[in-house]
Protein backbone atom coordinates (compact mmCIF):
# COMPACT_ATOMS: atom_id res chain seq x y z
CA UNK A 1 0.00 0.00 0.00
CA UNK A 2 1.94 3.33 -1.09
CA UNK A 3 2.29 5.75 1.78
CA UNK A 4 -0.31 9.01 0.89
CA UNK A 5 0.82 12.16 -0.16
CA UNK A 6 -1.75 14.21 1.05
CA UNK A 7 -3.65 14.89 4.45
CA UNK A 8 -6.69 14.47 1.98
CA UNK A 9 -5.11 11.16 0.59
CA UNK A 10 -4.51 10.09 3.93
CA UNK A 11 -8.01 11.05 5.67
CA UNK A 12 -9.58 9.00 2.35
CA UNK A 13 -7.49 5.76 2.88
CA UNK A 14 -8.38 5.20 6.28
CA UNK A 15 -12.05 5.86 5.95
CA UNK A 16 -11.67 2.88 3.30
CA UNK A 17 -9.83 1.33 6.39
CA UNK A 18 -12.55 1.89 9.13
CA UNK A 19 -16.13 0.06 9.08
CA UNK A 20 -18.48 2.02 6.92
CA UNK A 21 -21.51 3.71 7.82
CA UNK A 22 -20.62 4.23 11.65
CA UNK A 23 -20.57 7.69 13.41
CA UNK A 24 -17.64 6.76 15.53
CA UNK A 25 -15.67 5.65 12.17
CA UNK A 26 -16.57 9.19 10.73
CA UNK A 27 -15.76 10.94 14.52
CA UNK A 28 -12.72 9.25 13.85
CA UNK A 29 -11.37 10.52 10.31
CA UNK A 30 -12.80 13.86 11.14
CA UNK A 31 -10.05 14.20 14.11
CA UNK A 32 -7.18 12.51 12.91
CA UNK A 33 -7.21 15.27 10.26
CA UNK A 34 -7.49 17.97 12.43
CA UNK A 35 -4.88 16.38 14.33
CA UNK A 36 -2.56 16.45 10.63
CA UNK A 37 -3.67 20.00 9.91
CA UNK A 38 -2.16 21.27 13.67
CA UNK A 39 0.54 19.17 13.12
CA UNK A 40 1.40 20.73 9.58
CA UNK A 41 0.64 24.14 10.44
CA UNK A 42 3.04 23.92 13.52
CA UNK A 43 5.63 22.70 11.32
CA UNK A 44 5.41 25.34 8.50
CA UNK A 45 7.45 27.84 8.52
CA UNK A 46 5.85 30.68 6.63
CA UNK A 47 2.24 30.37 7.38
CA UNK A 48 1.28 28.49 4.33
CA UNK A 49 0.57 24.80 4.29
CA UNK A 50 3.05 23.28 1.80
CA UNK A 51 2.79 19.71 0.85
CA UNK A 52 6.32 18.43 2.18
CA UNK A 53 4.84 19.93 5.82
CA UNK A 54 1.79 17.49 5.00
CA UNK A 55 3.97 14.66 4.34
CA UNK A 56 5.84 15.04 7.93
CA UNK A 57 3.15 15.82 9.86
CA UNK A 58 1.97 12.31 8.45
CA UNK A 59 5.07 10.45 8.54
CA UNK A 60 5.37 11.52 12.20
CA UNK A 61 1.46 10.52 12.87
CA UNK A 62 1.87 7.18 11.14
CA UNK A 63 0.89 5.28 8.33
CA UNK A 64 -3.03 4.82 7.58
CA UNK A 65 -2.47 0.84 8.36
CA UNK A 66 -0.71 1.18 12.02
CA UNK A 67 -3.48 3.71 12.88
CA UNK A 68 -6.74 1.65 11.46
CA UNK A 69 -4.80 -1.28 13.12
CA UNK A 70 -4.50 0.81 16.87
CA UNK A 71 -8.37 1.66 16.73
CA UNK A 72 -9.67 -2.05 15.71
CA UNK A 73 -7.43 -2.86 18.81
CA UNK A 74 -8.88 -0.48 21.24
CA UNK A 75 -12.21 0.28 20.24
CA UNK A 76 -13.99 -2.14 17.48
CA UNK A 77 -15.46 0.50 15.13
CA UNK A 78 -18.78 -1.49 15.16
CA UNK A 79 -21.99 0.46 13.80
CA UNK A 80 -24.19 1.59 17.16
CA UNK A 81 -27.15 -0.69 15.99
CA UNK A 82 -24.97 -3.53 15.34
CA UNK A 83 -25.48 -5.15 18.71
CA UNK A 84 -28.94 -5.11 18.38
CA UNK A 85 -29.20 -6.22 14.73
CA UNK A 86 -26.97 -9.08 16.45
CA UNK A 87 -29.11 -9.89 18.99
CA UNK A 88 -31.81 -10.50 16.93
CA UNK A 89 -30.18 -12.49 14.29
CA UNK A 90 -29.53 -14.89 17.15
CA UNK A 91 -33.54 -15.14 17.37
CA UNK A 92 -34.00 -15.33 13.66
CA UNK A 93 -31.39 -18.13 13.47
CA UNK A 94 -32.61 -20.16 16.61
CA UNK A 95 -36.56 -19.74 15.00
CA UNK A 96 -35.71 -20.86 11.28
CA UNK A 97 -33.63 -23.66 12.41
CA UNK A 98 -36.44 -24.82 14.25
CA UNK A 99 -38.54 -24.60 11.08
CA UNK A 100 -36.03 -25.95 8.88
CA UNK A 101 -35.47 -28.74 10.94
CA UNK A 102 -39.50 -29.74 11.46
CA UNK A 103 -40.03 -28.94 7.76
CA UNK A 104 -37.22 -32.24 7.50
CA UNK A 105 -38.59 -34.09 10.05
CA UNK A 106 -42.51 -34.14 8.07
CA UNK A 107 -40.85 -34.25 4.85
CA UNK A 108 -38.40 -37.44 5.66
CA UNK A 109 -40.42 -39.08 7.98
CA UNK A 110 -43.59 -37.84 8.04
CA UNK A 111 -44.87 -40.85 5.97
CA UNK A 112 -46.74 -38.16 3.66
CA UNK A 113 -47.36 -39.22 0.08
CA UNK A 114 -45.79 -36.36 -1.56
CA UNK A 115 -44.14 -36.26 -5.38
CA UNK A 116 -40.91 -36.57 -5.73
CA UNK A 117 -40.00 -33.45 -6.93
CA UNK A 118 -42.18 -31.59 -3.75
CA UNK A 119 -40.05 -33.87 -2.11
CA UNK A 120 -36.56 -32.93 -2.97
CA UNK A 121 -37.94 -29.02 -3.03
CA UNK A 122 -38.78 -29.38 0.70
CA UNK A 123 -35.86 -30.87 1.74
CA UNK A 124 -33.36 -29.00 -0.50
CA UNK A 125 -35.27 -26.04 1.14
CA UNK A 126 -34.80 -27.44 4.66
CA UNK A 127 -31.00 -28.12 4.39
CA UNK A 128 -30.05 -24.71 3.11
CA UNK A 129 -32.03 -22.92 6.04
CA UNK A 130 -29.87 -24.82 8.17
CA UNK A 131 -26.61 -24.50 6.17
CA UNK A 132 -27.41 -20.53 6.16
CA UNK A 133 -28.43 -20.07 9.69
CA UNK A 134 -24.79 -21.79 10.30
CA UNK A 135 -22.84 -19.98 8.21
CA UNK A 136 -24.82 -16.63 10.19
CA UNK A 137 -24.10 -18.52 13.32
CA UNK A 138 -20.33 -18.39 11.85
CA UNK A 139 -20.34 -15.06 11.20
CA UNK A 140 -21.43 -13.70 14.78
CA UNK A 141 -19.16 -16.15 16.70
CA UNK A 142 -16.06 -16.98 14.49
CA UNK A 143 -13.20 -15.21 13.86
CA UNK A 144 -12.69 -16.89 10.99
CA UNK A 145 -15.18 -14.96 9.03
CA UNK A 146 -12.91 -11.58 9.53
CA UNK A 147 -11.61 -11.62 5.99
CA UNK A 148 -13.50 -9.86 3.06
CA UNK A 149 -13.99 -13.60 0.87
CA UNK A 150 -16.29 -15.66 3.89
CA UNK A 151 -17.70 -12.49 4.72
CA UNK A 152 -18.51 -12.06 1.11
CA UNK A 153 -19.82 -15.85 1.02
CA UNK A 154 -22.21 -15.19 3.79
CA UNK A 155 -23.74 -12.17 2.15
CA UNK A 156 -23.94 -13.79 -1.11
CA UNK A 157 -25.77 -16.78 1.15
CA UNK A 158 -28.08 -14.05 2.36
CA UNK A 159 -29.41 -12.71 -0.28
CA UNK A 160 -29.85 -16.27 -1.54
CA UNK A 161 -31.80 -16.73 1.81
CA UNK A 162 -34.02 -13.30 0.88
CA UNK A 163 -34.95 -15.09 -2.60
CA UNK A 164 -36.22 -18.03 -1.19
CA UNK A 165 -38.15 -16.44 1.45
CA UNK A 166 -39.73 -13.87 -0.92
CA UNK A 167 -40.27 -17.12 -3.37
CA UNK A 168 -42.24 -18.87 -0.57
CA UNK A 169 -44.30 -16.10 0.41
CA UNK A 170 -45.02 -15.37 -3.21
CA UNK A 171 -46.08 -19.45 -3.73
CA UNK A 172 -47.91 -19.18 -0.55
CA UNK A 173 -50.01 -16.39 -1.37
CA UNK A 174 -50.67 -17.36 -4.62
CA UNK A 175 -52.33 -20.78 -3.31
CA UNK A 176 -53.89 -18.86 -0.93
CA UNK A 177 -55.53 -16.69 -3.94
CA UNK A 178 -56.25 -20.19 -5.75
CA UNK A 179 -57.26 -22.51 -3.71
CA UNK A 180 -58.38 -20.76 -0.73
CA UNK A 181 -56.35 -22.52 1.44
CA UNK A 182 -54.30 -19.77 3.50
CA UNK A 183 -50.99 -21.66 4.68
CA UNK A 184 -50.07 -19.33 7.44
CA UNK A 185 -47.20 -21.78 8.60
CA UNK A 186 -45.54 -21.08 5.18
CA UNK A 187 -46.42 -17.21 5.57
CA UNK A 188 -44.82 -16.75 8.83
CA UNK A 189 -41.49 -18.89 7.53
CA UNK A 190 -41.07 -16.81 4.19
CA UNK A 191 -41.13 -13.82 6.70
CA UNK A 192 -39.00 -15.28 9.17
CA UNK A 193 -36.50 -16.40 6.08
CA UNK A 194 -36.95 -12.91 4.72
CA UNK A 195 -35.84 -11.19 7.71
CA UNK A 196 -32.72 -13.25 8.45
CA UNK A 197 -31.43 -13.10 5.00
CA UNK A 198 -31.65 -9.10 5.45
CA UNK A 199 -30.23 -8.92 9.25
CA UNK A 200 -27.34 -11.47 7.93
CA UNK A 201 -26.62 -9.45 4.71
CA UNK A 202 -26.62 -6.12 6.61
CA UNK A 203 -23.87 -7.84 9.41
CA UNK A 204 -21.87 -8.93 6.13
CA UNK A 205 -22.09 -6.28 4.24
CA UNK A 206 -18.79 -5.61 2.24
CA UNK A 207 -16.89 -3.13 3.40
CA UNK A 208 -16.84 -0.27 1.14
CA UNK A 209 -15.04 3.02 1.12
CA UNK A 210 -16.78 5.92 2.93
CA UNK A 211 -17.54 8.93 0.04
CA UNK A 212 -15.64 11.29 0.59
CA UNK A 213 -16.51 15.32 -0.19
CA UNK A 214 -12.91 16.68 0.35
CA UNK A 215 -10.92 18.05 -2.65
CA UNK A 216 -7.88 16.14 -3.22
Amino acid sequence: MSEPRSINEYCRKLAARLPAGTIRGARVVREVRNHLEEQARSLSSGGTLTLADEQEAIRQFGSVDEIAASFAAQTPLEPENEPVVRKMLVLLVSASSLFAAALLFFTLLGGHDDASWWTLTKTALGVFVLAEGGLASALLWSDRLRGDMPRLLVFLAALALIAVGSATGVWSAHLGLVTGDWDGYAGAGAVLLVLQGAATAWLARPNLPAKSTDSA
